[in-house]
């Protein structure tokens, strides 16, 4: 039998078994049995709508704490570029990147650079389909789950490009271990992400056997820190610093920013679940085709 992993867990001492994330779940993965909820591992999506119900905050996400750096030799931080967005726009990735470095980890990388190679990648590959439409992004681990869960018809339309995160990942480690004379495994490499989700893609992922990441850590656990932590860095030529962003990449972290980035004439930017599911309702009714 598999084994499934999920980045939320119930804590049995603080459920009531009130029902609300029964009532909420849209693969119908929860079920409460002597007044406590459990998960129906393999229908959970780790959607977290169950989260935001539940009156005693018995349903916890999961990511990893700092202490799992302290099993590799080396380390590289690999944030989100949502994260970039949780500052004013005097402070630029470059100083972000260098107070991240300050935190604990060895070295820290701009995913902003992959995401736009990916992008360039993406629009290729849009211009050599010719199978049934509309595409899917792959960029949201949730949405990927649901369609195995719900709508397996519709995982041939998947778009099949490697998300920048694993690409970057994957190179990080042939790289490092190249210069630091080190194994591969002994290089760990942490995803930064607003989103505990990500945690199911690196422990599990849909697409294949093993991500090349090593865990993922919350931005909402390190943001004081960081804070504190970018006091100490020198100020660069701040012309310099903008320079060096890439402007394709951090539009990822918008939403409709991938399909921004592509200049896609006919696209839908979808946010929250319930709207994505009403989507994939008119999919299957065949009110959004080619």
């Amino acid at each position: 039998m598999k084994e499934y992993f999920h980045s939320i867990r119930i804590d049995p001492e603080k459920c009531e078994g009130r029902m609300k994330c029964l009532r909420v779940c849209p693969t119908q993965a929860i079920r409460v049995r002597n007044s406590k909820a459990m998960i129906i591992a393999e229908k959970c999506i780790d959607c977290g709508e169950c989260i935001t119900v539940c009156p005693n905050r018995a349903i916890v996400p999961l990511t990893d704490p700092f202490g799992e750096l302290t099993k590799f030799r080396h380390t590289v931080a690999i944030p989100s570029p949502a994260l970039y967005a949780q500052f004013g726009r005097e402070i630029l990735p470059e100083k972000i990147l260098s107070g991240i470095k300050n935190l604990g980890f060895d070295d820290a990388f701009d995913l902003a650079l992959t995401c736009g190679e990916v992008s360039f990648a993406i629009q290729e590959y849009l211009r050599e389909y010719r199978g049934p439409k509309p595409l899917i992004s792959n960029a949201c681990p949730t949405v990927v789950r649901l369609i195995q869960v719900k709508y397996p018809e519709l995982i041939d339309q998947i778009i099949p490009i490697e998300l920048p995160r694993e690409l970057a990942a994957r190179e990080i480690k042939k790289k490092k271990s190249k210069q630091l004379k080190l194994k591969e495994k002994e290089i760990g490499t942490f995803y930064l992400t607003p989103c505990p989700v990500k945690m199911i893609s690196i422990k599990q992922p849909a697409e294949k056997g093993k991500s090349f990441l090593d865990g993922a850590i919350s931005i909402s656990d390190l943001y004081g820190p960081l804070l504190s932590a970018m006091e100490g860095v020198e100020k660069g030529s701040y012309r310099k610093a903008l320079e060096n962003i890439c402007i394709l990449g951090v539009g990822w972290a918008m939403v409709g920013g991938i399909c921004r980035t592509l200049r896609l004439k006919n696209s839908l930017a979808v946010s929250g679940l319930g709207e994505v599911i009403k989507v994939f309702d008119d999919i299957e009714r065949g009110k959004l085709r080619n």
